[in-house]
């Protein structure tokens, strides 16, 4: 059986794509677990750390995108494309978020808060997702038209 070559380039597509479709599976998910959490009217500790779950893995996610998208190293947006093109500003995503997701939720450290100090994320959640959609979008429409083909509209990156 002969094994894919797959170009960097390529390769990069394809984890993009996958951070895209995660992000919006685990928004969808966590929106789901807190509506019928207040639907149960109850709070248990399996609720908080399924809630956490969602919460780390939406914020990685939300993180590697911010990063695509704006970042001067590793892959970036406009290594797909052959102009200097900038995103539009995120209101929500900043490099002040990505700080704080860094510390509070992305890795084990001295100076990593918990308890009252932590952000809510709920209420931040469902407007980054927005916002990389479309961000996202405005990236689509930038892309080559040989290019454009191998990028999924947003729509259809939900996991069905």
């Amino acid at each position: 059986m002969k094994t894919k070559v797959r170009s960097p380039r390529e390769i990069a597509r394809i984890n993009v794509k996958y951070e895209l479709r995660i992000l919006n599976f685990a928004v969808d998910k966590k929106l789901e677990h807190l509506n019928n959490k207040r639907q149960n009217k109850r709070r248990d500790k399996k609720d908080d750390f399924i809630g956490s779950v969602y919460n780390d893995s939406i914020l990685l996610h939300v993180r590697n995108l911010f990063n695509f998208f704006y970042s001067e190293e590793g892959v970036k947006a406009r290594d797909y494309l052959n102009n200097k093109w900038k995103p539009t500003k995120f209101k929500t995503i900043n490099k002040s978020i990505i700080t704080k997701i860094n510390i509070y939720r992305s890795h084990l450290s001295k100076s990593r808060e918990m308890g009252t100090a932590k952000p809510i994320w709920e209420r931040k959640i469902p407007k980054m997702r927005d916002e990389i959609s479309e961000v996202y979008e405005e990236f689509r429409e930038q892309l080559s038209l040989n290019e454009q083909p191998k990028w999924p509209k947003w729509e259809d990156l939900n996991i069905k």
